[in-house]
């Protein structure tokens, strides 16, 4: 999973994070297709 795993910017409440992230699940919860935030996250 962290073959195609990329990098992502995350802004909440005025702080910004860094996450690993799957970009095929990322695009499909941006797309509102998943609802879990969680497995969008590579692990």
């Amino acid at each position: 999973m962290l073959d195609n795993a990329v990098l992502a910017i995350l802004e909440k409440f005025g702080e910004r994070y860094e996450i690993v992230v799957d970009p095929d699940n990322a695009l499909l919860y941006k797309q509102g297709q998943k609802k879990d935030f969680l497995n969008i996250l590579a692990a």
